[in-house]
């Protein structure tokens, strides 16, 4: 599950400025989220998503902060 975590929150990080919004950048923040609902569930997502707005953080924090906390949160699993 990890190298997976890894595989889509590194995709999903904008290769550099034309690619942020780009069809593959939100295309790959998108698989990002989905396998991270399906497994983490929707609540724990949307925690996730206060605390990145919250924070004013930049895409490339969030999706970090997202696999950190996935990382963290199934660890013990």
């Amino acid at each position: 599950m990890q190298k997976t975590i890894n595989q889509l929150s590194d995709a999903a990080i904008p290769i550099d400025d034309d690619d942020w919004g780009s069809d593959r950048q939100v295309s790959a923040e998108n698989a990002l989220a989905k396998f991270v609902i399906d497994n983490a569930g929707i609540d724990w997502f949307e925690t996730q998503l206060s605390t990145i707005e919250g924070s004013k953080l930049s895409v490339e924090e969030g999706i970090e902060l997202i696999r950190s906390q996935f990382v963290k949160h199934y660890k013990g699993k």
